[in-house]
């Protein structure tokens, strides 16, 4: 059986309150991988062809917090690596870790790109991910109505598991289109004698455009479609506006 874990907005009016439930069921899928609301920022998070794309190595260190104040909120952190390589290659690596209520993945995942000059202006670049995560349910931390309810009685650790990513891109000095899944293996998630999870792909389509791309400003929109299977069509829409190639808004 997988166990699905929701946590309900706190309600202040005097009152605060939490509510709880955890939910049976035979087959259950949503979106699993973490959200990015900068990912513009790391591109290679979504996609490992976009190692090596920048001329200059980045490295960086990003975090996102949702529902700020509500006890168990989600929170993503990334550390990143990204650097181009000799033979027109590229390589990333980076370490994240992503929080929901009791339930931890880190992930360590390297990244290696190739890229091809395909005319005058426009580049393409495939890539290739291996990484390793760890899932983890703290369930013995959690506030249950029966008393020693057997079924929160152990915590549960998958212990690292292996799995691979794949990506296209196509690109220029203002333009850019990909295509990523970052988890190619579906799998059931448990921890040698529970399953409480089970992963399914997710499949990702974005791309960009910069405006006025000189010393002084410059303006890129860029669009996100995340889909996995029994889930809603998620789109994301950033616009980004960057000032003598200093300070990013």
């Amino acid at each position: 059986m997988i166990y699905e874990i929701k946590k309900f907005l706190k309600v202040r009016n005097g009152i605060m309150f939490i509510m709880l439930s955890l939910l049976y069921v035979n087959d259950a899928n949503a979106q699993q991988d973490p959200i990015y609301g900068q990912y513009i920022f790391n591109n290679g998070i979504i996609n490992p062809a976009q190692s090596g794309v920048k001329e200059l190595n980045q490295w960086g260190l990003l975090r996102r917090v949702q529902w700020v104040g509500v006890d168990g909120a989600p929170s993503t952190y990334s550390l990143f690596l990204n650097t181009a390589l000799p033979r027109k290659l590229g390589l990333s690596v980076g370490l994240y870790n992503d929080k929901i209520g009791p339930i931890t993945e880190t992930s360590i995942q390297t990244d290696i790109a190739s890229h091809v000059r395909i005319s005058r202006n426009w580049y393409a670049s495939v890539g290739m991910r291996f990484m390793l995560s760890n899932l983890s349910a703290n369930l013995q931390e959690l506030k249950t109505v029966q008393q020693s309810d057997p079924r929160f009685a152990n915590n549960m650790n998958t212990g690292f598991y292996f799995n691979t990513g794949i990506g296209a891109l196509l690109y220029n000095r203002t333009s850019f289109v990909g295509a990523s899944i970052p988890k190619t293996f579906r799998r059931e998630i448990g921890d040698g004698s529970k399953i409480f999870s089970r992963y399914d792909r997710h499949y990702f389509v974005y791309g960009g455009y910069t405006f006025g791309n000189n010393k002084l400003f410059s303006f890129s929109p860029s669009m996100l479609f995340k889909y996995t299977v029994d889930a809603p069509l998620q789109f994301d829409l950033n616009f980004l506006i960057g000032f003598q190639d200093r300070l990013d808004l």
